[in-house]
């Protein structure tokens, strides 16, 4: 199918292009050479320039126009950052001993959201060989005692008051005593500690299966809070954090104030790193940001610089690829202005040369009107 370009639709639309409707080969209704008509009232680029764009045009496409004024404007610096975790925005699970790894119930997706102090898992101590045989001859050995000490407890006792009653005492102690030890020692052949989850948020890894043997430190389960994020923008002005006012971050057309949080001071790549938290982001959009996209950080600082500010629509380009403005300088007729600007925020720019206070600057539709030939 044949393409048209969005002004020619326009100009049809508007019954603009009398002269692009011409008749087929069989009905001839004239002279071929007669000179196309030209309507006067379409829009078109005139030769000093400016481009004429009647009324109805200027409502069909919405051109919204604003006076603007000169006034002084906090200076701004843009800063290339990404979206980062805080620093407790990851807990992990480590193994507290060795021993096997032995779920408590299914194992947990990547993804998946998980409480603190919910029930992960157990660790079962695992022994080798030589530590299972020692312990099952230490065992022998002390039931042995038992055997022993309860004989020569029993025969104490029948003496009565023929011996002092303290040595019936320490022959009842005696058999407490490896009473507890046996205990202890069968006790430990099946110790097993209880795995928890350390933090809410949701499991970003897993190094761990069912029945795994593992060692003390092994890193079993990572879980993140998506909510915990910040910025970090890299600064080639080691002393722009002594005078920011303010900053913010544009994601998809939304704009996100931030607050400046501080810097560890250390150079990297030549550059300081810069650490931002969002503030009154109650719809928590930064959370469904994916972590390392690449944004650019505006930081507005104690410095004022005099100029216009404008929305960052009102830009174009020309022929030359310069920066432009359309300026509205008759009720049907807008001149193209080269102009200069620096960044202000996220949603505007600030004329520092090519433009005057008081005129009337397209805010909106610039683009179309910027395509008008």
């Amino acid at each position: 199918m044949k393409r048209y370009s969005l002004l020619t639709i326009l100009a049809l639309y508007l019954g603009l292009l009398p002269s692009a409707i011409q008749a087929g080969a069989e009905h001839d209704h004239g002279n071929d050479n007669e000179p196309a008509l030209v309507n006067a009232n379409a829009p078109q680029r005139l030769p000093d320039g400016r481009v004429f764009l009647p009324k109805n045009t200027q409502r069909f496409i919405q051109v919204r126009t604003q006076i603007v004024n000169v006034r002084d404007v906090a200076k701004t610096r843009l800063l290339n950052g990404t979206i980062i975790r805080q620093t407790n925005a990851k807990g992990k699970l480590l193994a507290p001993q060795n021993g096997q790894f032995i779920l408590s119930r299914d194992l947990p997706q990547i993804g998946d959201s998980v409480k603190q102090g919910q029930q992960f898992g157990t660790i079962s101590l695992s022994q080798d060989a030589q530590e299972q045989t020692n312990q099952a001859a230490a065992l022998a050995d002390l039931k042995q005692q038992l055997k022993l000490a309860k004989l020569e407890k029993s025969r104490l006792s029948k003496l009565g008051n023929l011996i002092p009653k303290q040595e019936v005492d320490a022959a009842a102690n005696t058999v407490q005593r490896i009473n507890a030890q046996i205990s202890a020692y069968q006790g430990g052949q099946h110790t097993s500690q209880s795995l928890t989850i350390p933090q809410s948020g949701i499991v970003n890894a897993i190094y761990v299966n069912h029945q795994q043997s593992v060692q003390t430190g092994d890193l079993l389960l990572e879980i993140i809070d998506p909510k915990q994020v910040m910025l970090e923008g890299l600064s080639y002005d080691p002393l722009l954090p002594t005078y920011i006012t303010s900053a913010s971050v544009s994601i998809d057309e939304k704009t996100i104030p931030l607050q400046y949080q501080g810097t560890n001071g250390e150079l990297r790549q030549q550059a300081l790193p810069l650490r931002f938290t969002a503030i009154k982001d109650k719809s928590n959009y930064l959370t469904n940001v994916p972590i390392g996209l690449p944004v650019q950080i505006a930081v507005q600082t104690q410095q004022k610089i005099a100029g216009i500010p404008v929305p960052i629509q009102s830009l174009a380009k020309n022929a030359s690829n310069q920066s432009i403005v359309w300026i509205k300088v008759a009720p049907e007729h807008y001149q193209p202005r080269e102009v200069v600007f620096q960044p202000l925020d996220g949603k505007q720019v600030v004329i520092t040369a090519g433009l005057k206070g008081g005129e009337r600057v397209v805010t909106e539709a610039t683009t179309l009107i910027n395509q008008i030939r």
